[in-house]
């Protein structure tokens, strides 16, 4: 099993380069108390273990959801906070 990574997951999650998820889909990451990523209109981040939610506050609701690719390594949760 790889080492956990937030950008792992969201690079596997998404099926884009590893490199890129860091250069094109950071969000600012002195806004967020966890690691977070956008595409398009929603916010993205993962944890180790699907029962560990993400670092957060009452403005971070995060909702499990499935992996755009369809693939996140075994016992990762892939988070998203939709905004609209």
């Amino acid at each position: 099993m790889k080492r956990f990574s937030v950008r792992i997951a969201i690079a596997e999650s998404f099926g884009i380069d590893f490199a890129d998820v860091e250069n094109d889909h950071r969000y600012q990451d002195t806004r967020t108390p966890c690691a977070v990523y956008t595409f398009g209109n929603d916010y993205y981040t993962a944890t180790n273990s699907p029962t560990t939610r993400p670092k957060g506050n009452l403005d971070y609701n995060w909702i499990p959801c499935n992996p755009v690719s369809g693939y996140i390594p075994e016992n990762w949760q892939l988070w998203i906070r939709k905004v609209s």
